[in-house]
This record gives structure tokens, C-alpha cells and sequence, in this order.
């Protein structure tokens, strides 16, 4: 059955990568995690009959939030580390790649069967488990909560509307496809992984594997077999943190111990990163002798100087034309200027070096 993940192609920000429990975890996660569900989140103020796709847009984006203060990874501290707060980080707009313009379409055309009460029963367990699991792996909780009935080659405008095994295949710049006997990547159950066959149990420890998703979770696949963890050393090259040994994980495919530092500290950027606590950045950069040397302080405001966007606050980009250049914080960009990436454009779209309008159909 369909899964809540489905929400979760966010972004390659697969926010906490393929192990967020490598990550750096306080020891009172659980409790505030719990604490904060309960009195902030938009879950349980709303009858689950009545969970909306932006209902479920702030929650996801309230969890980034909180995995981002509680249990950081990199990727998660580059986009959400500059919010100076997590209350701030909750408080502000939920960014356009966290919108699902198309939810109530698709629900309109009748082919998806969508449980809400176990969409919220999903969130709160997810929520629960963040500093856990991973945003790339939801937990069990969130199977069932889309149910597809269309079959082989019947209309679809995506995944959801297809029944369990098939996928929607759309071609390019178009809004409909038809469904195909190919489970995907977002239509196994959490125990499962999707092979050429169709949905299979995930391999315990010692089985014979091909990639990380083939394992069940908490396992790794190291030279081809499910194992507990890897040897790989400090500064070793890595494709993924299983790889890694004990508490180091793989950033820029290096395997690095990860202790963001705190305001004040120093800190740098390149091919060891260090990467700031949550609240502040990396920035005031000054090129050493192999990569950027700075102190970890407040994201900068508009018209402050910058060399990448995420120095900058949110809301703000960087107008540097490249890492060698500084530049200064700006507005993000509107549709027509020119963009390196989805984060310089205020509509969230970067196409062809242009900010653009994102595709909606009708």
C-alpha cells in the first residue's frame, strides 16, 4: 500500500540522509519531540477526517524543523540551520517545495483512496521517531494511508492512484500517465524494498544485497552482503554513512566525524566541512589554505556580504557569482532572473539557470 513517503520526495534533502541515527542526538529528544507534537503541531488540532495537504505540508515542515535543532544532519543545517530558533523555523512559511498543489485534484478524480486519520495516527508516529529513523524511510504507521485503484495501463496523475505494484509513468511536461506493473520507489510497505519483480522483504543481516534500501533497517550493504555496520576510517572515501566506521558519517563523500561547532567557534567549508549548531552559520568565509576558514554566527541580513546562499537569512539568497567572489545577501529572486538553484527563487523553481513558475496542472 501507498505510503505518507510519497510527501517525502521533498527535496534530495532526504533530510537525514540513509541513517539519521548516526547523527548527533540529545539526550532529551524523545521527550521534547513528544512535548512539542502535543501543544504545536497541526495534527492534533485538526479531526483527522479533516487533514489537509497543508496540514500535512506544516507538519512535515515542523518535523524539519525539529530534527534540524534536535538530531542534525548537513544537508538538514545548510537549508534550515540559519532559522535562528526552532520556534522561528516553525513560525515561518512553509517553503514552496513542501506545497502539493495537486492533493485535492488527485482526491477529486476518485482514484485514490486516502485515510487521514492514519495520516495523522503516521505524522504523530513519525514525529515521535525522528532522531531515529530517517525522512527517506517512514515508519510503519505511515502504510495505508493512500490506497491506488487504478490498474495497467488505466489514467494517472501520480503514484497514489495506482494500486498496489505499479507506479505512474508521465512523460515530460505532462500532467497524466498511465500506471505500469513497477512497484517504484515509494510503494512498498516499510518492510520492503522495490526489485525488478515487484515488492520484497527488505534482507536481514548477512543476506546478499545490492543497495542500502535492500536491508532491513538499522543494516547496512557493505561489499554486497547486509552487515551492521562499515570499517571504513576517518577521511576514507564513502558513498553512503553505513560505510563509515563508529560514530562517523559520509559528508562530500568523506567519512568525517560530525560536532557541529557552536556560535562564536571556528568553523570551515570545502571538502571537510564543519558544519555550525543549528541557529547559526558558517560564514565571514576567508579562503585558507584548501577550503573557506569562518566563524559560526547569525545568518546575515540583506545587503551583507555572502559568497554561498546559505550564509544568508531566510528568505535572502546570495548574488555571488561564484564561491571565489563575495557577493551580498538579496531578496530571493523573482520569475525571469537568473538562478543556480531552487533556493535563489522565491517561487521555489529553477529551470534552465532561470526562476520559473513550478508546473501545476489543472
Amino acid at each position: 500500500m501507498k505510503r505518507l513517503s510519497l510527501f517525502v520526495l521533498l527535496m534530495g534533502l532526504a533530510a537525514c540522509g540513509d541513517d539519521a541515527s548516526k547523527s548527533k542526538t540529545s539526550n532529551n529528544v524523545a521527550n521534547n519531540t513528544t512535548n512539542n507534537s502535543t501543544t504545536n503541531n497541526t495534527t492534533t488540532n485538526n479531526t483527522p477526517n479533516n487533514l489537509s495537504s497543508d496540514d500535512i505540508s506544516k507538519a512535515l515542515w515542523g518535523m524539519l524543523c525539529e530534527s534540524t535543532f534536535e538530531c542534525p544532519s548537513p544537508d538538514l543545517l545548510i537549508i534550515i540551520g540559519r532559522y535562528p530558533s526552532v520556534e522561528a523555523c516553525k513560525s515561518a512559511e512553509v517553503p514552496a517545495f513542501l506545497a502539493f498543489p495537486d492533493f485535492e485534484r488527485e482526491l477529486a478524480r476518485g482514484y485514490t483512496v486516502y485515510d487521514s486519520a492514519k495520516a495523522a495516527t503516521c505524522l504523530e508516529a513519525w514525529r515521535g521517531s525522528i532522531c531515529e529513523g530517517s525522512f527517506a524511510n517512514p515508519p510503519a504507521e505511515c502504510d495505508g494511508v493512500f490506497v491506488g485503484t487504478q490498474q495497467d495501463g488505466e489514467a494517472c496523475i501520480s503514484e497514489t492512484e495506482c494500486a498496489d505494484g505499479r507506479t505512474c509513468e508521465i512523460a515530460t511536461d505532462a500532467c497524466e500517465g498511465i500506471c505500469v506493473n513497477n512497484c517504484g520507489d515509494f510503494n512498498c510497505l516499510d518492510t520492503e524494498f522495490c526489485s525488478a519483480t515487484g515488492c520484497v522483504e527488505k534482507g536481514a543481516l548477512a543476506a546478499s544485497c545490492e543497495s542500502f534500501e535492500e536491508c532491513q533497517r538499522g543494516l547496512y550493504c557493505i561489499d554486497s552482503i547486509c552487515s551492521t555496520g562499515g570499517t571504513t576510517p576517518e577521511r576514507g572515501e564513502c558513498a553512503f554513512n553505513g560505510e563509515c566506521s563508529g560514530d562517523l558519517i559520509c559528508i562530500s563523500s568523506k567519512c568525517q566525524a560530525f560536532d557541529p561547532p557552536a556560535a562564536g567557534e571556528a568553523c570551515t567549508l570545502g571538502e571537510f566541512s564543519t558544519y555550525c549548531e543549528a541557529g547559526s552559520v558558517c560564514t565571514d568565509l576567508v579562503l585558507g589554505t584548501d577550503e573557506f576558514d569562518g566563524t559560526c554566527g547569525p545568518a546575515k541580513a540583506a545587503g551583507e556580504a555572502c559568497r554561498v546562499f546559505y550564509e544568508c537569512a531566510s528568505g535572502l539568497t546570495c548574488d555571488a557569482p561564484d564561491f571565489m567572489t563575495p557577493g551580498v545577501c538579496t531578496p530571493l529572486r523573482a520569475i525571469g532572473e537568473a538562478c543556480t538553484n531552487q533556493f535563489d527563487c522565491a517561487s521555489g523553481a529553477c529551470e534552465s539557470d532561470v526562476c520559473a513558475v513550478p508546473m501545476v496542472c489543472e
